[in-house]
């Protein structure tokens, strides 16, 4: 099972991942759509609560 929470400090590189995995097989997909988050963290136009991480748990 996963549990996905908001991202915090240090996420970037599996959200990163996540993400390109999440895309690789769209149609519509550029191949640079986690570029495109990676970009806008930081800027005006970021906004966290739209961000989210997978968090595997034990079983």
């Amino acid at each position: 099972m996963t549990l996905i929470r908001r991202e915090a400090d240090g996420d970037q590189i599996a959200v990163h991942a996540l993400q390109d995995a999440a895309f690789k097989t769209a149609a519509h997909a550029s191949g640079h759509e986690a570029d495109l988050v990676d970009a806008l963290r930081g800027t005006d136009a970021w906004d966290p609560r739209f961000s989210s991480s997978p968090r595997p748990t034990a079983r």
